[in-house]
């Protein structure tokens, strides 16, 4: 019985979700819910002794998704493990990509960022990549973190863009100016 509040995100937002749910927790509620805690591609959100203090609290539902290929779960944990990525035929990082993930990764001042939770890989292989960026390293990291990458490794439906604004006219006037948009 009762009611369950999901806590949940993606990218950031997991990030931010993996904050929000134990602050939720901690509230005095009338009822107080169950909760659960869903992050997907989230990066980490603190050090051991958070981790540990999220762990400690009672969840109905605790989950940790991610892209085996995507490098924001690695933030700020193991982000140079993306150095040796991505199998054939998608692109390896350059010595350029290499010393930025470094940089990244030194930017921590030695301190051990550790997400809460077991990740389950929604994906075991590399065979959802992007064709049109094989040959950039960037591209595919941004394709391999993107919403519908999650969405198709996770067998959701594709979502509806959002209408366009093709044109617009006219591009200036005064107060009053009759404007058409055309989408």
């Amino acid at each position: 019985g009762g009611s369950t509040v999901y806590v949940t995100g993606h990218s950031l937002g997991g990030c931010v979700a993996t904050m929000v749910g134990p602050y939720l927790q901690g509230r005095s509620w009338q009822q107080k819910p169950q909760f659960a805690l869903l992050t997907f591609a989230a990066p980490t959100a603190g050090l051991q002794g958070f981790a540990d203090a999220v762990e400690s609290l009672t969840w109905s539902l605790q989950e940790r998704h991610l892209n085996a290929y995507d490098l924001v779960p690695l933030a700020w944990d193991d982000i140079t493990a993306a150095d040796n990525w991505y199998p054939a035929p998608g692109p390896a990082a350059s010595t350029k990509d290499k010393a930025i993930l470094e940089t990244i990764s030194k930017s921590t001042n030695g301190h051990v960022y550790v997400q809460p939770g077991v990740p389950l890989a929604v994906n075991s292989d590399y065979s959802t990549f992007d064709p049109e960026e094989v040959q950039d390293f960037t591209g595919q990291v941004g394709f391999q973190h993107a919403n519908p990458t999650y969405l198709s490794l996770l067998d959701a439906p594709s979502t509806v863009a959002a209408p366009a604004v093709e044109s617009m006219a006219p591009a200036s006037g005064s107060a009053g100016t009759p404007v058409t948009i055309n989408r």
